[in-house]
């Protein structure tokens, strides 16, 4: 028996849409692909579809990855904000 756990090796996109920089960046078209379409497919190419999700709080962005059938996870704003403070916390 192999004392190392089952691990199961996922891929999580991050992709928000009010970006400070680049508003609405995950949805740029880049000759004919969006940027998120185009980050998915290349994650593809290292790993099985079934273990790439996109991370989003935004329902623009939702809605595109369900319609190119992609893994979509919608984020909840207040999660964000805890996992901010307890970083902010952590640098104390």
């Amino acid at each position: 028996m192999s004392s190392e756990p089952n691990l199961k090796i996922v891929i999580i996109i991050p992709a928000r849409y009010n970006s400070s920089r680049l508003p609405g960046k995950p949805l740029i078209d880049i000759c004919g692909k969006s940027m998120i379409n185009r980050t998915f497919n290349r994650c593809c190419q290292s790993l099985s579809k079934e273990n790439i999700f996109v991370a989003t709080d935004d329902l623009r962005i939702y809605s595109h990855c369900q319609e190119l059938n992609m893994n979509v996870i919608m984020t909840q704003v207040l999660v964000k904000l805890e996992l901010i403070e307890y970083m902010r916390l952590q640098k104390k």
